[in-house]
């Protein structure tokens, strides 16, 4: 008796332990495989050599020496010209670093104060990722940038490209509306609903004249 009623203890322990193993492998990002960055970092992009070249920005700031704050001049009405290039990094553990991701897990920009975000790519094209962009408080400006992973535009797990295993937004504000800061929060989000809720994260912060 007192070994039947052992057995039946630990198939309802093992079956217990089954249960909070998907549970939780479910809630820490899904098709990720459970596992869940510790470390979360964002800069400003200088976009050197490119149209939207920012002076303002250091010239090597990236995942391993990100600079966070920009001076920026508003674009005109309508126009992009003068857009912020917000990139972002996930990292396994709070000691590691580089310049490239090394984990994949969905992540949100959201953005506060004054501003938009004005582009929000699609992390491999045509490939499973999505990308979505969305106006979180209905005030007609696009403040939310859903990405359920990390770029990469060639074979998976690959840099093929320039920005591959880094996640990219892009930020903007025009002269018909107001100056001041805005401040974009970016982090780990598998409940796809924005960064609140999460400790994995990093803010940049633009200061539109």
């Amino acid at each position: 008796m007192k070994r039947k009623i052992m057995i039946l203890v630990m198939a309802a322990l093992a079956s217990t332990m089954l249960a909070a193993t998907a549970a939780s492998a479910s809630h820490d990002g899904g098709w990720y495989g459970g596992d869940e960055p510790q470390r979360a970092v964002s800069y400003i992009n200088p976009d050197n050599g490119a149209a939207t070249e920012n002076p303002d920005v250091n010239d090597n700031s990236n995942c391993s020496s990100p600079d966070r704050y920009d001076n920026q001049m508003r674009s005109a009405p309508g126009s992009t010209a003068n857009n912020v290039h917000n990139d972002a990094c996930f990292f396994k553990s709070y000691r590691s670093g580089g310049n490239l991701s090394t984990i994949d897990a969905p992540a949100t920009f959201d953005s506060f104060g004054v501003g938009s975000i004005s582009a929000c790519p699609d992390p491999d094209g045509a490939g499973p990722k999505v990308a979505k962009l969305s106006d979180r408080n209905g005030d007609g400006r696009n403040d939310r940038c859903f990405q359920s992973g990390y770029q990469d535009m060639g074979a998976r797990g690959v840099a093929d490209v320039a920005g591959d295993f880094q996640f990219h937004t892009r930020l903007n504000n025009t002269t018909d509306k107001p100056a001041g800061e805005q401040r974009v929060v970016w982090g780990y989000d598998p409940d796809m609903d924005g960064v609140a809720d999460t400790r994995v994260k990093d803010t940049i912060t633009i200061n539109w004249r």
